[in-house]
């Protein structure tokens, strides 16, 4: 049995996760694309770390493509040219052989 407090919680994140989807929606409905194929599309968009020494300096956002760029000024959103490198890395997929049976 879920607590109350777990359950406002779980409806509260469901709501505003169909807000974003909605408002995506709306934003890109003249491009012809789905929020799923969007995001994928979003996913190119990279960083390139400047080091000097082997000390990261600065993270640019190279100039998205063109569909990118639509996608993004579709949502009135523009990217910066460059971020503050913190030197952190970060893994974005889990490694599963640690996990697989022998």
């Amino acid at each position: 049995m879920r607590k109350k407090d777990k359950t406002i919680g779980y409806a509260l994140v469901v709501m505003f996760a169909l807000m974003i989807r909605r408002y995506l929606e709306e934003a890109w409905a003249y491009m012809d694309i789905t929020v799923k194929e969007a995001i994928k599309c979003l996913t190119l968009i990279v960083t390139q770390t400047i080091q000097i020494k082997n000390k990261p300096l600065l993270q640019m956002i190279p100039k998205p493509n063109q569909i990118n760029e639509n996608l993004l000024n579709a949502l009135h959103m523009k990217l910066p040219k460059m971020l503050p490198s913190k030197g952190v890395k970060v893994a974005t997929r889990k490694k599963l052989f640690d996990r697989r049976k022998k």
